[in-house]
């Protein structure tokens, strides 16, 4: 007996992976490898302890203000970011206060009130009247940090009005960025096949089912598609046995990764579409193997941001 089996998979540049807390709204966001607060009381401290402040209360011309920093690490960023979220697991609030977040060029060494690193531009703001996670959009600060116009990726957290003659303020206990790639790829379908002796004496052709891909894009892309074998046939196929429909009738082959060619039925610009297509497999091109050899066929899709 002679065995075929199928899989897939979708690729697009950087997919995020990073571990975070169990009930976090970006379960799969990144988080901070340095944070902290200062304290305009205490100028030469850095507390990196939990909880986390954004506050303000003045007595006259004094005021005690505390400001927190977020430094994030680079590894886990798509190579193009539709939009980034930073969400803060807010324990406290004080007198509903308008909090504000800013870029902050900080390359997450110690820091104090005395030695703050500077601020880049407003990015997001939003008045507190209660915990829980709240959200704000960082997305340009993320954009400018994957194209390269600053150093690195930090957040200062702060409120928007730093005066008050009664506290006002939050504090944080968690934090984490959630980032979403400006094309998504999602692809679903087929199954196992078991070609027998039989199936080849009566049939050129091995169907494997539909492949369904789902594409979601924020700017223009192009769409292209592979795929893989394992083990690695010894000897080689004849050639690619790999074949896609697409529009109804046309077969075209699908090369072997590394190689991609072009998926057809998407247009390539920003919005959601979806299509299927049968596949199937040109046993003709498999050549002469031994008997019980078994193949994994992986399809792979891939979206390229223009």
């Amino acid at each position: 007996m002679r065995a075929l089996r199928t899989g897939l998979s979708a690729l697009f540049p950087l997919l995020l992976g990073v571990a975070l807390w169990g009930q976090a709204p970006c379960p799969d966001g990144i988080a901070p490898d340095a944070q902290g607060y200062v304290d305009s009381f205490d100028p030469g401290d850095f507390d990196t302890t939990p909880p986390f402040y954004a506050a303000v209360r003045c007595w006259w011309w004094i005021c005690r203000v505390r400001r927190s920093y977020l430094h994030f690490p680079a590894a886990a960023l798509p190579a193009c970011v539709g939009k980034a979220t930073l969400w803060l697991k807010v324990d406290s609030v004080y007198r509903s206060p308008q909090v504000e977040v800013r870029e902050a060029y900080w390359d997450g060494t110690p820091i104090a009130w005395d030695a703050q690193p500077a601020w880049g531009p407003a990015l997001d703001s939003g008045q507190l009247g209660e915990p829980g996670w709240v959200s704000f959009d960082v997305t340009e600060a993320v954009r400018r940090y994957v194209a390269g116009d600053i150093d690195d990726l930090a957040f200062v957290v702060k409120l928007y009005t730093e005066w008050s003659p009664v506290l006002r303020g939050m504090a944080f206990s968690e934090a984490c960025l959630a980032v979403e790639p400006c094309v998504e790829v999602t692809v679903r379908g087929l199954s196992d096949f078991t070609v027998t002796q039989e199936f080849f004496a009566l049939d050129r052709y091995a169907p494997l089912g539909e492949l369904r891909v789902t594409i979601r894009a924020t700017v223009g892309y192009r769409a292209r598609v592979c795929y893989e074998v394992q083990p690695a046939p010894n000897p080689p196929f004849g050639a690619d046995p790999v074949e896609l429909e697409y529009p109804p009738g046309d077969w075209f082959t699908v090369p072997r990764c590394p190689v991609y060619t072009e998926l057809p039925g998407f247009s390539g610009d920003p919005g959601e579409e979806d299509r299927t297509y049968r596949v199937r497999v040109d046993l003709a091109d498999l050549g002469d193997r031994a008997a019980g050899e078994e193949f994994l066929f992986v399809i792979r899709v891939e979206a390229i941001p223009q």
